[in-house]
């Protein structure tokens, strides 16, 4: 009788009939040691790796450079709190530039900043609550509502 596979004996395979359910790929025997096992799988990877050379063993050049830490960020009780003199919260525009003009011609420097549908005026940003009040009174001299706010 005529076999349509490979002889027994053979140690390869030929490629795999893509009509025969196979992959299509050609798969060869596992190897065996001398007491009949398979050989192990890291060392038939490491045997079918292309020749090169080895991996040198890492010197004091090869190693990362270690920087130095880097500082860590101050936390929120460390950050000192700020101060502005507020001199106005106003819904008009025409009320934030008239107070801002006044305070420009005065030598301050007015910040607005928005808070809904309020813009606020303030001056000054101090790390001392007693610096502010320092400005809050020089400007209630000069007839501004002020405020120290943080």
């Amino acid at each position: 009788p005529e076999s349509t596979g490979p002889a027994s004996g053979d140690s390869t395979l030929s490629p795999a009939d893509p009509t025969a359910g196979g992959s299509g790929a050609a798969v060869a025997p596992a190897e065996t040691t001398g007491a009949g096992r398979s050989p192990d799988l890291n060392t038939a990877t490491t045997q079918a790796a292309p020749a090169s050379a080895p991996p040198a063993a890492a010197t004091a050049d090869q190693r990362p450079a270690i920087s130095a830490p880097v500082p860590a960020l101050p936390t929120p009780a460390a950050v000192p709190p700020t101060y502005r003199v507020q001199v106005g919260a106003f819904r008009r525009q025409i009320n934030v530039d008239e107070v801002v003009l006044r305070l420009r011609a005065d030598g301050y420097r007015p910040v607005v900043r928005r808070a809904g549908d309020l813009q606020i005026v303030s001056v000054g940003s101090f790390t001392s609550r007693a610096a502010a009040q320092r400005l809050a009174a020089e400007l209630r001299a000069k007839r501004y509502d002020a405020l120290v706010v943080p």
